[in-house]
């Protein structure tokens, strides 16, 4: 617990309790290790199992590329982040800056969008690869 002696020796014992409960309360917040395990594993062996799936039964690796880059792109750019400073600010228990609040929700939505545009492009790809390879009635 990282308390800051400099501002705490100035305080009065009351004063100093309250603050050291304060920080106490912040940093018992829960932590990813509350997740329960099961909904963990399902997550990560459920996108495991998709990419594999998509490596082994489709021709064209770059629609698997697409995949992974649709989903990993979109989470470290813009949702991640965006969401990381949205909790914060909650944990913190401070207002925070309306701006940034703002701008922190665009990018989760922007994050949104281009996950959700680049999987239906990997979609296309996949339906548009399908028409080209089935046999085409001449009349």
């Amino acid at each position: 617990m990282a308390v800051n002696i400099s501002v705490l020796g100035k305080l009065n014992k009351k004063e100093y309790e309250e603050k050291l409960k304060a920080q106490e309360k912040v940093q018992s917040t829960p932590t990813h290790r509350d997740m329960p395990l099961w909904i963990y594993l399902t997550v990560t062996f459920g996108v495991f199992g998709v990419d594999v799936g998509l490596a082994c039964f489709l021709d064209d690796v770059s629609i698997v590329f697409g995949f992974i880059g649709a989903l990993s792109i979109s989470m470290l750019f813009f949702i991640i982040p965006g969401s990381f400073y949205v909790k914060s600010v909650h944990l913190a228990a401070e207002k925070g800056d309306l701006k940034r609040l703002v701008i922190s929700w665009v990018y989760i939505i922007f994050g949104f969008m281009v996950m959700f545009g680049g999987l239906a492009s990997v979609l296309v790809k996949i339906i548009e690869d399908d028409q080209h390879d089935s046999p085409v009635d001449p009349e």
